[in-house]
């Protein structure tokens, strides 16, 4: 995230005066393309930025904020999971910058296409993070903590199972000495169809179809497990859609 955010910020402008991590040599790489001051120590941080950005893991928002004092500056993380209240004993001004994607350190993404989503902790706060999305970002929009709670729980649907469920396809393969390399296109259709059609428009398959016998000789190849609920459970989801 904070590769990202340190990316799209530069290219828009913005200057990255200072990054901090509890890793120097992780704060350098960061920091080293922007001219940037590399910290490990958070309290060495400057009081005269105008936002800082708290990227890190959901479960040390809190205590990482809890070293920061900004009383006169936006405070923001990044999370879509965790309530803009965690940062509110840090600074009148806080809030969350939320991109709705799968980031990657070192695989660059065009951030114009990336939702953010921004919440504020007033009306002053709320319009400096507009007007600084805005300058990376061609879809913002106002979500408040619980809303961006329920789109978060729907990415994990959208992104994180289904490469749960690409896994599991490439050990059925791999089991068969057949390589993911022949799923890849069928991905890719796929991802593109829906970029054209609703999910339930662009469903296709046996459970689409209620083509029963080859959902019947599909159960037959998988052993007792949790591969075979899988497909049980998402072939009657399907059958119900």
């Amino acid at each position: 995230m904070a590769w990202h955010i340190a990316r799209a910020m530069d290219m828009a402008g913005h200057k990255i005066a200072q990054v901090y991590s509890r890793d120097l040599k992780d704060a350098q790489d960061l920091a080293h393309p922007y001219l940037a001051d590399a910290l490990d120590d958070i309290r060495m941080l400057k009081d005269d930025a105008e936002v800082t950005f708290i990227c890190v893991s959901d479960s040390v928002i809190k205590e990482v904020a809890g070293h920061l004092l900004q009383p006169k500056n936006l405070v923001v993380h990044t999370s879509g999971a965790i309530s803009i209240d965690v940062l509110k004993d840090v600074s009148p001004y806080y809030g969350v910058f939320y991109p709705v994607q799968t980031l990657s350190a070192g695989k660059p993404v065009n951030f114009f296409e990336v939702p953010v989503c921004i919440e504020g902790s007033n009306n002053v706060a709320e319009q400096q993070l507009k007007a600084l999305a805005d300058t990376v970002s061609n879809q913002v929009q106002y979500l408040d903590s619980e809303k961006r709670r329920h789109l978060h729980l729907a990415a994990v649907f959208a992104n994180n199972f289904t490469n749960a469920l690409y896994q599991e396809a490439a050990e059925i393969l791999e089991i068969q000495g057949m390589n993911f390399n022949l799923l890849r296109p069928l991905i890719k259709e796929t991802a593109e169809k829906v970029q054209r059609l609703s999910p339930r428009e662009a469903q296709t398959g046996p459970a689409r179809r209620g083509d029963h016998e080859t959902i019947r000789k599909h159960l037959e190849l998988l052993p007792e497990g949790h591969r075979k609920a899988l497909y049980q459970l998402l072939t009657d989801i399907i059958s119900k859609g």
